[in-house]
């Protein structure tokens, strides 16, 4: 066990569910009690809700994410009526019940006037106590007990409680006129029905008087008939408190004049009354006021006198209490009751933990629906103890639990979890997910991922960071548990699983597990074909499955007799009768359930009427919404129902009463006659609602409140179909929640609408508008000590109820292109959680950024801050052309500065939108390719390699390598089997099993043909079945070799009188067909016989049948002819040729294709494609090669190619040509000729395409490449074209003046890219004969020099025209180096003219105006060049480090010499030494040379010297081993040779000097430790703390610091040492290069990506001002923009404006080794000979030379 987790943390992570009566964890709500009398304090009540309780809600969410639920039911109600009714006396004792039980606080306020009240009539009264008091009362008669009688009208017996009660009777059954619609009636009923409740209450307080003096009851059976509901509750939540210290608050208020005002009519709300008939006058009720103190004492000595107040006030004749006159009393109340909650708060909650690691989040939550579930089960006990068997026996099947929704699989799941501690000990491990219950167990990404961490935390182990393949890691993990460990997976529900990530597919299911591993499964049987994929493809034993089929009628009794006596009810035999012919209907557990559930409400004396008549559990789930329409109001109802049902994974008993609070409907309901102060729900609506519903809801923690939900889904999809089955009503339901989420009415008020057809709603005296008191909704909570909390609430809710509501502008801009939303709910949630936000909007736009996001993934799971960089560079090709899309860059690019201050300068290499799917990097570079029938799978294979490889197409990943023999490769049409032929070493023709690689068999044919020696063996053409293998071997004749597949065995081989070039077995594997010379045969794959011999005139060069195998189709390379065979049982019954001279243009046939429905034949030549129409025998479609496609082309490393088409195949519907040529796949469609679309790959030639026949897929592969493309045609139409990568590791980048182009050279490469710096695209690619070593560029970039390794004398430089893309001149033997300067045209050339040591230099000049260019040598030529040259940023001095000598004993140069030509001056010459400089002491090389960016002249000398140092660094250490030797450092100015500054010591030797950076003034650098040393002071000041690596760059003028390791960049601020930018490139970092604004950087990778980023720092500069000059952030003024050379074309294609479609350099024009190797293949023309009368013997000299 992970040894950093605590044992609580241990437990839920191995399953442990605990006591069964406790929650797990506490509850997330605070839930606090009021109680009152209701009436008397109704105006300070109103003050709490209206001051205190938001508040106190903003103050537990902020401080402790908790949610704070007052329950005052009092509240709301009309004040003017006794409220104190028999069910809700018993309701409010069970709230107090709740609030003890699951606040994690303070959970009793009573507040406490000056009355006592009346005592409630009990709502049941036990049998035997109600007959008890019943006899006393009748054997002791008198005039007090003369009207008993009465109690028998009230209270009626019911059997079918257990034990018997009897029950208090409605009213309306009593007394008839109390529903009359006569007002009179009404009104002496009203008035009957309170005498009659004070008569039975005085009657019951009688006879428990007489019952307690006979001895029948005892006290407290006594006490409870004469205690008031007050008293009632206070005993309960405070006297019953656990702690009532710390639990409960008293608040206590007397009236001091009350006594003056007993003739008042509202004086009975304040105080108890009683008419003294002696005096005939009202007075207070002396026993009421005694009692009242007693209960003010107890509970007073009980709480804590800090949470005990007692304010005193005067009458006020207006209220009694006034919102107004009594406003400093109401203020004070305020204040103490807010003080003292939020001091028990403070002092309560953190005791009860709630916050667990982020690992525990998950499990914890499923355990505790797994404990409430398990504890609602009941019968299926065979079903419980077979799986209980499968538990203990040693299987290694997962178990696969099926049955149709309702059957009981879900609370059958939840009760085995409760068996596994009894089954395994404390060795048991349970991992339970209830698929779907959390967005997190939706996601098979989320699910895999967060059970593998799951049990890495078991068994101790880290946790792969980002597993390629989550289900072979799964796998992996579930076979490393130790053997003392039993760890039993239950999932359940899994066809709700999400379908990506081909969850569907369920191959990550294991198909087998270790022994001490044991899953269980639960799915219905027809839901997205789960069960049917279990059984197909993972487990084919069907031990594994079990099936819960529906219950038998006497299962069906003893599961409702269960669930009964459970709930401490029964039925009478009629009743149960009715409900067994319900059983025939419908026996599925949850149907049982439903109709105990209505069983429960049934009293014995009822009958059978109330009994509904239902046919299934839907039927009853209805009728059971009907009764609760009829109890608690129809339209009350639907609305907390619709609620319930639009929000779908439950609610919070606060957010529902926010949310009736702003629903007007619900209101109006509610407020007929009468309307509080405050526009809110009254809490006791919901809460009895709620109680009604417990049975069917199950209840979360999250990290914000506790959420009701339904148990079953099938109560969601009835409430969804009953109650937002409107649109108009949907739409204004999810905007409420919309509403509420976003918290648009929080501290507003929202508009009361009158409604017209309500006369009767009385409205506010406000007026129209009124504050519903519901919280803030921020996107993250803040409070001290604790940091910041995410609203997750918020980020989970709005995007679905915005979209829902149909607010799509709102749910744009709001979510989708909010990055501020994006980036916090990434943080908060998860990327997948986004996902399916997106999932939401079909917009295009919407889909890019979700495509973008996807792309970013494993980017944005190591580091959210890579955001803003990631959304950018994947959707800047949308920038000019989406609107939302920029709109979401912009903020990108300045809210997401906090993020990352580095911002993506042109795209990325991936964006979204494009048809390319994936990529899969094959291990090597592939020549054959098979797909499984289904199309699901790719084989790849080298012929070299003993390796296989599968792909799953799906999601590009490799799912297999099969390890075979090393050939060619076939396989079988079910993929079952391999075929290895070996034609080189062992001449074999192997068969592999395809799962396993293992070896079937072989067929060695050189065992059965007999060869001369002079003979040579060759392989033919070959074609597979899944029976059959015919293949052609060739000598000096071929032979045709049938082979049985299964057995592995050769059935014959066939010699032929010539050679074979075809061969092809007919689709329904019948026949074989295959040339000999001219002829075609065929013969019959059974009996092996010779059907057919057909002359065809020429050797065939292709053959395919069609799929009907009654036509074939032939041609050969010397005719322009399609031969179309007629076959009727593999015989050639007709034949006859098509003429396609006209159309093909003497191009070659290469290859013939038939379409997948039959109708056409494809015909491939190099140039032309030709679609020839079966049914009307005639040409219907020519597709020509296109004509930007240049002729010729040479790429890198290799020589000029032509570009031809080299694949073409038909689209999966037949109705496009899809082919190949140079890197790009066209689409044309038949019916038009049209070109519809083009795919680019990367640079290179596509030599292998294939199209799946079951999606819409194209495979693609360059020659010589690993990667193979997989395409989705249906997206092509949308093209967008990707960004190419140059040829290698990147080496040096040169820039034009004005930044617009880069120049990329690349290691040990022979080309040069020309990079777009606004777009990223390569605007040219110039390739050589040879590897560039260096290069320089004018300032416009117009010319280029650059210089090779030459192989032709005369070639190592070359001059190139960029904007007529063409070599104007080629020079010089040996390579040298190029140096560029900063403004002027002029590039300078050093470089010897011999490739020798001692070769001098020599420096040439050129100068380039007017498409010219004038060169110049200088007279003087160098012996040695110590280091690259460079100009000074003034372009007048050419710096040059020589030497005067080398000494080759020693191997140094000997006096370094710094040459100085002044290129204003005719070149002249100056040189300097150290000696000259006079630095004479112990001064010895020099190791460096930098120009200086900021002054016109000056450069910065590094020397060595031998000095010691005498002077310690001030404050910073050295950090380097004592050395004598040292670095100096000297500022110079080359035009007078003035020495500016000079530092001795600068830094120790042991520093490799190319790893220190300097300022651009040269005032300060950094050494590769990152220590900043001042070049003015000559001192370290300070240091960059915990640098990633070496510096590479200064930004910003100094001010920024930027790093690279691996494939990420850093940027961190020097002055605080802080990280402002960690940015990912994609691919290993191996260059940087700064450009002259200072702030853009050009990223070059090892694998030729290109990249540009513009770092901004939000905290120094305006990043508007930054942005508006920035190129890819500019819209484009006018649709069409100006064509300029260079700038315009693309480099792989030919366009008008091109000077031509590519340039050979004139040393490749004349004729060298590869023309003259051309010149070898030209075939002669035959010439006639003259006719001659001589005739020439067939051994004559003349003959044999002709």
């Amino acid at each position: 066990m992970a040894s950093e987790l605590d044992s609580e943390c241990v437990d839920i992570l191995c399953g442990r569910l605990g006591d069964p009566e406790c929650p797990l964890v506490p509850t997330r709500v605070i839930r606090l009690y009021l109680c009152s009398t209701g009436s008397d304090s109704q105006t300070e009540r109103n003050a709490l809700v209206e001051t205190v309780y938001p508040k106190i809600r903003e103050y537990c969410r902020n401080q402790y994410g908790v949610e704070f639920q007052v329950v005052d039911l009092e509240w709301g109600l009309r004040p003017d009526t006794d409220n104190v009714t028999p069910v809700s006396a018993e309701f409010r004792q069970g709230e107090i019940t709740r609030c003890q039980k699951l606040s994690a606080g303070p959970s009793f306020l009573a507040f406490v006037g000056q009355r006592y009240g009346a005592c409630p009539l009990h709502a049941t009264i036990p049998a035997s106590e109600y007959e008890t008091i019943r006899i006393a009362l009748q054997n002791h008669r008198s005039r007090e007990t003369r009207s008993a009688p009465l109690l028998d009208d009230w209270y009626i017996r019911d059997d079918n409680h257990i034990p018997p009660v009897y029950v208090l009777k409605p009213a309306s059954e009593v007394i008839d006129d109390i529903t009359s619609d006569d007002e009179n009636k009404r009104s002496a009923a009203e008035s009957l029905k309170i005498e009659n409740e004070a008569t039975i209450r005085r009657l019951l307080q009688k006879g428990a008087e007489f019952c307690y003096s006979e001895g029948s009851i005892d006290s407290d059976t006594k006490t409870k008939y004469f205690m008031s509901e007050q008293e009632i509750e206070m005993t309960m939540g405070i006297c019953d408190s656990g702690n009532p210290q710390q639990q409960c608050l008293l608040v206590l208020r007397d009236i001091i004049d009350l006594k003056n005002y007993i003739g008042d009519e509202r004086t009975p709300f304040f105080t108890d009354i009683i008419y003294n008939d002696k005096t005939d006058k009202l007075e207070l009720d002396a026993e009421a006021y005694l009692k009242l103190q007693q209960v003010k004492k107890r509970a007073k000595n009980l709480v804590s006198p800090n949470n005990a107040v007692c304010f005193d006030v005067l009458w006020r004749y207006d209220d009694v209490i006034n919102s107004k006159l009594h406003r400093k009393y109401l203020d004070e109340l305020c204040t103490h009751v807010h003080d003292r909650l939020v001091q028990l708060i403070d002092e309560t909650v953190p005791r009860r933990r709630m916050d667990f690691p982020e690992l525990c989040h998950e499990p914890l939550l499923h355990l505790e629906r797994c404990k409430q579930l398990g504890a609602r089960f009941y019968g299926r006990q065979d079903t419980l103890s077979q799986v209980k068997a499968y538990l203990v026996q040693q299987s290694s099947l997962p178990l696969i639990i099926y049955g149709e929704s309702g059957s009981g699989k879900t609370k059958l799941l939840s009760r085995i979890a409760q068996e596994i501690p009894k089954i395994y000990g404390d060795g048991g491990i349970l991992i339970i997910r209830y698929v779907g219950f959390t967005q997190e167990s939706s996601d098979l990404r989320q699910i895999l991922s967060s059970i593998c961490s799951q049990v890495c935390a078991i068994v101790n182990r880290d946790q792969t960071s980002d597993p390629k393949d989550l289900a072979v890691y799964f796998q992996h993990l579930l076979n490393s548990v130790p053997n003392y460990l039993s760890v039993v997976i239950l999932l359940d529900g899994l066809e709700q699983i999400l379908p990506d990530h081909n969850a569907y597919l369920m191959s990550w299911i294991p198909s087998s597990l270790p022994v001490n591993v044991k899953m269980i499964i639960t799915c219905q049987p027809n839901s997205n074909k789960v069960l049917e994929t279990l059984r197909s493809d993972i487990v084919q034993d069907d031990s594994a499955f079990m099936q819960l089929d529906n219950l038998s009628g006497n299962e069906c009794e003893g599961l409702m007799n269960e669930i009964m006596a459970a709930a401490g009810r029964t039925l009478t035999q009629e009743q149960f009768e009715v409900y067994q012919e319900s059983f025939t209907k419908c026996s599925l557990p949850m149907y049982i359930h439903l109709l105990a559930e209505e069983g429960k409400t049934l009293h014995s004396f009822l009958g059978t009427d109330p009994i509904s008549k239902t046919s299934g559990i839907l039927d009853a789930i209805n009728m059971f919404l009907s009764k609760l329409e009829e109890r608690h109001g129809e339209v009350f109802v639907s609305r907390c129902m619709a609620f319930m049902a639009a929000s779908e994974t439950g609610l919070s008993d606060c957010e529902m009463e926010d949310l009736l609070s702003l629903d007007e409907d619900a209101l109006n309901s509610i407020y007929v006659g009468y309307h509080p102060a405050i526009r809110r729900i009254p809490p006791q609506r919901w809460l009895e609602l709620k109680r009604n519903l417990e049975q069917f809801l199950t209840y979360r923690n999250t990290e914000e409140a506790t959420i009701y939900s339904w148990s079953h889904d099938l109560f969601l999809q009835v409430c969804q179909a009953r109650y937002l089955c409107e649109e108009s009503v949907k739409r204004k339901t999810h905007s409420v929640l919309a509403d509420y989420y976003l918290g648009t009415w929080a501290d507003t008020p929202k508009p009361v609408p009158k409604d017209d057809t309500k006369n009767d709603v009385i409205l506010l005296s406000c007026g129209d508008k009124s504050d519903r008191r519901v919280p803030t909704q921020p996107l993250t909570f803040t409070s001290n000590g604790r940091g910041v909390k995410f609203n997750k609430r918020k980020y989970d809710k709005v995007p679905r109820h915005l979209d829902l509501s149909g607010r799509a502008d709102e749910f744009k801009t709001l979510v989708l292109f909010n990055y501020e939303w994006l980036y916090n709910k990434i943080k908060a949630l998860s990327l997948q959680h986004i996902m399916r936000d997106f999932s939401l909007s079909p917009a295009s736009e919407a889909s890019l950024v979700e495509g973008a996001l996807r792309v970013a993934e494993p980017t944005l799971n190591r580091d959210i801050n890579n955001l803003p960089a990631e959304i950018t560079g994947r959707l800047l090709p949308y920038y000019t052309t989406h609107a939302d899309i920029r709109e979401l860059v912009k903020q990108c690019d300045t809210t997401g500065l906090d993020h990352c201050a580095l911002i993506p300068n042109f795209p990325y290499l991936q964006v979204p939108g494009s048809s390319l799917q994936f990529t899969m990097e094959c291990p090597v570079s592939s020549e054959y390719f098979g797909f499984t029938n289904d199309d699901r799978f790719l084989f790849t294979k080298e012929k070299d390699s003993s390796y296989i490889y599968m792909f799953d197409l799906l999601n590009g990943e490799l799912k297999n390598r099969v390890f075979t023999s090393n050939g060619d490769f076939l396989v079988t049409p079910d993929g079952k089997c391999f075929v290895i032929v070996d034609h080189a070493t062992e001449k074999a023709i192997k068969f592999h099993e395809a799962d396993s690689g293992s070896f079937l068999g072989q067929i060695i044919i050189l065992n059965h043909i007999e060869m001369k020696p002079t003979e040579t063996y060759k392989k033919g053409p070959m074609c597979i079945t899944n029976n059959r293998l015919c293949a052609i071997v060739t000598t000096d004749t071929s032979f045709l070799c049938i082979a049985d597949v299964p057995s592995c065995k050769l059935l014959q081989i066939v010699a032929l009188d010539g050679k074979s070039t075809i061969c092809e077995i007919s689709p329904d594997g019948k026949y074989v067909f295959c040339s000999s010379n001219e002829y075609l045969l065929s013969y019959d794959l059974d009996s092996l016989d010779l059907l057919c011999t057909l002359s065809v005139g020429y050797k065939p060069s292709s053959f395919t049948f069609s799929h009907d195998g009654c036509r074939a189709f032939l041609s050969n390379s010397i005719e322009s002819k399609l031969y179309t065979l007629h076959i009727s049982y593999g015989v050639v019954d007709m034949s006859y040729k098509g003429l396609l001279d006209e159309v093909l243009q003497d191009d070659t046939i290469l290859d013939l294709k038939v379409s997948p429905d039959d109708e056409f034949v494809l015909i491939r030549g190099d140039r032309i494609l030709v679609v020839h129409d079966r049914a009307t025998e005639s040409v219907c479609a020519k597709l020509e090669r296109p004509s930007d496609i240049p002729e010729e082309f040479r790429l890198p490393k290799s020589h000029y190619v032509e570009l031809n088409f080299t694949k073409a195949e038909f689209s999966s519907d037949s109705k496009y040509v899809i082919g190949a040529i140079f890197r790009n796949v066209y689409v044309w469609q038949i019916e038009t000729q049209t070109v519809v679309t083009s795919l680019q790959a990367p640079i290179g030639i596509i030599t292998s395409l294939l199209v799946t026949r079951n999606r819409n897929q194209v495979v693609t592969q360059l020659q010589g490449h690993k990667t193979i493309q997989v395409w989705n045609i249906e997206e092509a139409v949308n093209k967008v074209d990707m960004l190419d990568k140059v040829t290698g590791p990147i080496q040096q980048v040169l820039l034009t003046k004005d930044g617009s182009v880069a120049i990329v050279q690349c290691e040990d490469s022979d080309a040069i890219g020309m990079i777009d710096m606004k777009t990223g695209t390569m605007l040219d690619l110039l390739t050589h004969d040879s590897d560039v070593k260096d290069m320089a560029i004018t300032p416009a970039g117009d010319y280029l020099l650059l210089t090779v390794v030459p192989k032709m004398s005369e070639t190592s430089t070359r001059i190139w025209n960029m904007t007529e893309r063409r070599v104007i001149k080629e020079f010089g033997n040996a390579p040298g180096y190029c140096v560029c300067l900063n403004e002027k045209n002029i590039i300078i050339y050093v470089g010897q003219k011999e490739i020798t040591f001692r070769a001098p230099y020599y420096i040439t000049v050129m100068q380039f105006a007017a498409g010219a260019f004038v060169e110049e040598e200088h007279a003087q030529a160098l012996k040695f060049v110590l280091k690259k040259p460079f100009v000074t940023r003034s372009d007048r001095y050419l710096v040059v480090l020589t030497a005067k000598d080398y000494l080759e004993n020693s191997g140094v140069y000997d006096t370094p010499t710094l040459c100085i030509f002044d290129l204003n001056k005719d070149m002249r010459l100056a040189c300097y030494t150290l000696e000259s400089l006079g630095l004479v002491d112990n001064e010895d090389d020099i190791i460096d040379l930098r120009p200086c960016p900021c002054m016109e002249n000056w450069i910065a000398v590094i020397y060595s010297t031998n000095n010691a140092p005498k002077v310690c660094h001030y404050g910073i250490e050295n950090g380097y081993e004592n050395n004598q030797s040292q670095y100096g450092f000297l500022l110079f100015e080359v035009g007078n040779g003035w020495v500016i500054r000079k530092i001795e010591p600068f830094l120790d030797s042991a520093v490799d000097i190319q790893d220190v950076v300097f300022a651009n003034d040269f005032t300060f650098c950094l050494d590769k430790e990152s220590r900043i040393f001042d070049l003015m002071s000559g001192d370290y000041t300070s240091q960059i703390l915990n640098p990633p690596s070496v510096p590479k760059a200064l930004l910003l003028d100094g001010y920024v610091v930027v790093y690279f390791e691996g494939s990420m960049i850093y940027a961190i601020r020097i002055c605080d040492s802080q990280v402002i930018a960690k940015c990912e490139v994609h691919a290993t970092i191996c260059s940087l290069t700064l450009c002259k604004d200072d702030r853009t950087l050009i990223v070059g990778c090892t694998d030729g990506t290109v990249v540009s980023y513009v770092l901004i720092d939000p905290a120094m500069e305006n990043p508007q001002l930054v942005l508006a000059r920035i190129n890819s952030r500019q819209l484009p003024k006018s649709a069409t923009p100006a064509v300029d050379g260079k700038a315009s074309r693309s480099w792989d294609k030919i366009d008008q404006f091109s000077f031509r479609s590519y340039s050979r350099p004139p040393s490749v024009v004349s004729l060298g080794p590869k023309e003259k190797e051309l010149l070898k293949r030209v075939q002669h023309v035959p010439r006639e000979r003259p006719k001659s009368d001589i005739q020439m013997r067939s051994k004559s000299a003349a003959c044999s030379v002709m």
